[in-house]
């Protein structure tokens, strides 16, 4: 399970693209820091070449101001490695701005064992349930 995680920096009113070579099959989850600062001024937006992925419509972006976007996904990684693009644009006349990117990818084997184990803990639960009860007492007549 392999996570990644850097620190861009975009100066005041230039666009920069950014790159980040990520191994696995699927991107798992995906999370964005803007500082304080901003004033939502800076955008952010993933590319895979030129299809945007994050977020999904095209020409949109991710922006804020002291927050953290973060989701679950379930994109599946088209070659190994992948080069991911990162889209920033900083649209503050005076000054800098970073970002956060925080990214967790999987391997098909790895989503296969935990299928296996959530499916094996749903059914050792009513066991543990019925454990409990009659450790408690709550069995005898």
């Amino acid at each position: 399970m392999p996570i990644y995680s850097r620190a861009f920096k975009v100066p005041s009113l230039q666009e920069k693209w950014f790159e980040l070579e990520v191994e696995g099959d699927i991107i798992d989850m995906v999370r964005i820091r803007f500082p304080p600062g901003p004033a939502a001024l800076l955008k952010v937006a993933i590319f895979y070449g030129n299809e945007q992925l994050f977020p999904v419509e095209e020409g949109t972006f991710f922006l804020g101001d002291n927050e953290i976007i973060e989701w679950s996904e379930y994109y599946p990684l088209p070659e190994h490695p992948t080069r991911l693009r990162i889209k920033a644009v900083n649209e503050d006349d005076t000054y800098d701005h970073s970002f956060y990117l925080v990214l967790n990818t999987k391997y098909r084997q790895e989503l296969a064992e935990e299928r296996l184990a959530k499916r094996i803990a749903a059914l050792i639960r009513p066991l543990f349930s019925f454990f409990r009860t009659f450790s408690r007492g709550g069995g005898r007549g």
